[in-house]
């Protein structure tokens, strides 16, 4: 139901009295803008709940309908105001808790385009439970290796959504991009260093599953076990390799940057094959069965070295991951709490929604690991 013509004519007088200074450094938008922030908040904006049509506004301005727009747009921007089918322009204080076409309820998810079916999984139990909660979700995909479209995405979600959950490349991650957002921003992160952020995060503990993994290999009777892993500063990467040799120095074996295979640009099978027999690698901690840098465990040259060595493999990924190779090659495998993440992201993601200044929270989630 609109606005009765009395209080239409009430918030007009008001607005033709605003100053604005057209010669003033402030857009005169800005300026709109800023009068009609102030006057949502007064006691008959608050009664008045909605604004009258932008044409009837704009006379009273004595601007343009276009110059009047991008004020409502910088208001939306900020999530202040609601345009509604049918309605009009919305305070959004006055849009019900559950109002489906109120962007409170609206939260957008930033994500690598192509992750696999763990994730998939994840996303899904995800929107399942935000549902549940009475939001819409909204997905932002981007190119894992584009870090201009990972942060256009981002820049579009927190535009677009009253919360955003972001997990930022683990080939291109940006901190100067999350440094410069403010602080009250409604985001968590999901498996970013929780040391390197003032947003609260949501982080699987890799560390724990290289540990336990190594320590695996090794009481089943295998004496060099090497670990593949991606970029130097990639946080997952980084982890398990701690895991890794934290496992190798409780078990009195030196560790051997030899037995560390980064995949880097320029990779190719032969020299990983290589590397295997070189160093006589008999078991490897692996994060999953394909990485960036065209690395594929299931390459045939690969894989028939990996089966004729009997090379066993304990894997950051669940046994689907890996086929029917999975039974013969892997002893023992991380099963991550997927419920129990997307909860936590949720939870936290709300709390930062309905108190900006909320101090940060960093969860660190361990997996199941099977044997």
């Amino acid at each position: 139901m609109g606005l009765n013509t009395e209080i239409i004519e009430k918030q007009l007088a008001v607005f033709r009295n605003a100053q604005i200074k057209r010669r003033s450094a402030l857009p005169v938008y800005l300026q709109i803008a800023e009068f009609l922030a102030q006057y949502m908040e007064s006691a008959d904006g608050r009664s008045d709940g909605r604004f009258p049509a932008e044409p009837d506004m704009a006379k009273a301005f004595h601007v343009s309908r276009e110059t009047v727009r991008a004020a409502l747009g910088r208001l939306e921007e900020e999530h202040k105001i609601c345009r509604v089918k049918k309605r009009g322009t919305v305070f959004a204080l006055q849009m019900l808790p559950f109002d489906s076409q109120s962007p409170r309820q609206n939260i957008g998810v930033v994500w690598p385009e192509g992750s696999n079916a763990k994730w998939r999984n994840m996303l899904r139990i995800f929107q399942d439970a935000a549902k549940n909660g009475g939001y819409s979700v909204q997905f932002y995909f981007y190119c894992m290796e584009n870090e201009t479209a990972m942060n256009r995405q981002a820049e579009r979600s927190l535009a677009e959504c009253f919360g955003t959950v972001f997990y930022p490349s683990i080939y291109r991650a940006d901190p100067s991009f999350l440094e410069s957002l403010p602080e009250t921003a409604p985001l968590v992160l999901f498996d970013v260093p929780p040391q390197n952020s003032c947003f609260s995060s949501v982080v699987p503990d890799h560390q724990f599953a290289g540990y336990v993994f190594t320590r695996e290999l090794l009481a089943r009777g295998c004496s060099n076990p090497g670990i593949v892993r991606v970029r130097e500063d990639i946080f997952s990467s980084v982890q398990l390799e701690n895991g890794y040799r934290e496992a190798l120095r409780n078990a009195g074996i030196p560790f051997r940057k030899e037995n560390v295979f980064h995949v880097r640009r320029g990779y190719s099978n032969n020299a990983f094959l290589e590397w295997l027999d070189g160093n006589g690698i008999d078991a490897l901690v692996l994060v999953c069965p394909i990485l960036p840098n065209c690395f594929t465990l299931f390459h045939p040259q690969v894989l028939e070295t990996i089966r004729s060595h009997r090379i066993l493999i304990a894997s950051n990924s669940p046994l689907d991951d890996y086929g029917e190779i999975a039974q013969t090659i892997i002893p023992c495998h991380a099963e991550y709490p997927y419920q129990e993440f997307s909860n936590e992201l949720l939870r936290l993601l709300v709390l930062k929604m309905k108190n900006p200044d909320i101090t940060s929270s960093k969860i660190m989630i361990r997996p199941k690991i099977c044997k």
